[in-house]
């Protein structure tokens, strides 16, 4: 009898690559926009004062529904 080569070791543990769902880019992307609203929302805050970002927001959300 001859002994069969075996293939190597075989992972089954998932490789990071571009198709693994979220990609290092996108995630940045996304923690950037989300900086940007935040952002942008303490400048108006700052500039208009918390009782018209209050009512600002308050009208935005009502729009939503």
């Amino acid at each position: 009898m001859t002994a069969v080569p075996s293939p190597g070791p075989q992972s089954d543990a998932p490789t990071a690559g571009p198709s693994s769902g979220f990609s290092r880019l996108g995630l940045v992307l996304w923690a950037g926009a989300a900086v940007c609203l935040v952002a942008a929302g303490l400048v108006l805050w700052n500039a208009r004062g918390a009782g018209v970002f209050t009512d600002v927001l308050a009208a935005a959300i009502a729009w939503c529904f």
